[in-house]
């Protein structure tokens, strides 16, 4: 065999790595970007709901709503590395806390005095959730 022959087909080997390296980066890139989509498209009515502000955490951070919003958790943790996942589960944590402050608690409907100062901080715990859905 020629040198050129050699080089050709060590240069194919090599260009069919990269090509396949870089497709699975492409692949696992746009998984990803799914997952979150999904993942974030599950909150959008309580976070709607939230900044509107006329109704008290508990009535938007329902049972219904943490059921549906855990499916979407369970649904997207696999897209996460190791890292990632670490620091997820401690923001789904921190909400799952917050949450469980609320339950069994009676909160007089109407009153602006808790939602003055609860709905902000729903809202940022449910955006650090978020925070591990952004494009990197």
């Amino acid at each position: 065999m020629s040198e050129s022959v050699i080089a050709a087909l060590v240069g194919a080997i090599v260009g069919g790595f990269i090509v396949y390296f870089s497709a699975l980066c492409v692949y696992r890139r746009s998984a990803l970007s799914q997952a979150a989509a999904r993942f974030r498209s599950q909150f959008v009515e309580e976070i709607m709901l939230l900044e509107k502000g006329s109704l008290d955490v508990t009535r938007v951070l329902t049972n219904e709503a943490y059921t549906k919003h855990l499916k979407a958790k369970i649904e997207f943790e696999p897209y996460l590395r190791a890292g990632e996942l670490k620091y997820f589960t401690e923001a789904w944590n921190r909400y799952f806390q917050y949450r469980g402050f609320f339950i069994g608690q009676k909160v007089a409907p109407g009153s602006m005095n808790v939602r003055k100062d609860e709905i902000p901080k729903a809202v940022e715990i449910l955006q650090d959730l978020f925070f591990y859905t952004q494009q990197k």
